[in-house]
């Protein structure tokens, strides 16, 4: 793991989100890219020469803006030894950090409702990007690159995707738990899941869960809390978006609530 990708949105929580990234990047020896987003500014569709008109003042602005965002981040990286560059695109910020995410291994960003603009793009980011997402929970400052890890294992495509984009993390971790909770029948069983890990240097401890009436998403929680994960491991959106939607989604819930930084791919 040698490119992450932080989400530079302003809010209380972009100072943990670098933090995280910088642990992570003095861990594995890589490189920081500080991505900001320049929001496109809104034209009133009732308004289209006065309003094209009046854009000049509004993009001076959000120039300024993203000027003021690199100088800050400038003096807080000045004296880290970690290697980092900034770059900018204008546009949603969902769609800038997919573009991102291109020749990233990690994209780093916060869980919905903290006070950032670029809130709710979660969804959209977890199902296109091409690297794996963490999403780090509210006042999450930091992250312990070699702590034990838990992976959430249902059988699907997307989790094992996760787990091969994810090899630099659990080659790190001190444990690593390789959690099954017996809802669905799984694709994939979870011995062949142990035995994949253990021939890429692994030793993951194996568990199997009976679901309770708590849910996936809580019981998933707790085992973390348990075993002292200092992440979570999973695939994103595993079933069809429509049964995610009747049945609540376990991604959605977690990514809501989780207070353990989660790590996702699709």
């Amino acid at each position: 793991m040698k490119s992450l990708v932080v989400d530079t949105s302003p809010g209380s929580a972009l100072a943990g989100r670098v933090q995280t990234a910088l642990d992570l990047a003095r861990a594995h020896d890589a490189h920081v890219t500080c991505h900001y987003t320049i929001p496109f500014p809104l034209v009133p569709s009732y308004e289209p020469f006065g309003g094209v008109a009046n854009m000049t003042p509004i993009l001076n602005d959000l120039h300024r803006q993203e000027v003021e965002a690199r100088q800050s981040m400038e003096a807080t990286l000045e004296h880290e030894d970690v290697r980092w560059d900034w770059s900018s695109r204008s546009g949603d910020t969902g769609n800038c950090l997919v573009e991102a995410s291109a020749l990233a291994d990690l994209v780093l960003i916060s869980q919905d409702g903290q006070d950032s603009p670029s809130s709710g793009y979660i969804d959209y980011l977890l199902t296109h990007s091409a690297s794996p997402v963490m999403v780090l929970p509210k006042g999450c400052g930091r992250i312990d690159p070699l702590g034990p890890v838990m992976i959430a294992w249902n059988g699907s495509v997307q989790v094992a995707r996760t787990i091969r984009q994810t090899m630099a993390i659990l080659n790190m971790a001190a444990k690593v738990h390789l959690v099954s909770i017996g809802e669905d029948a799984e694709p994939v069983p979870l011995t062949e899941a142990g035995a994949y890990l253990s021939r890429h240097g692994v030793n993951a401890e194996l568990h199997t869960a009976w679901a309770t009436k708590a849910g996936a998403a809580e019981q998933l929680l707790g085992l973390a809390r348990a075993y002292g994960a200092s992440a979570i491991i999973m695939g994103a959106y595993g079933h069809s978006r429509l049964r995610e939607t009747i049945l609540g989604g376990v991604t959605r819930d977690l990514t809501r609530r989780s207070e353990i930084p989660l790590i996702l791919g699709h």
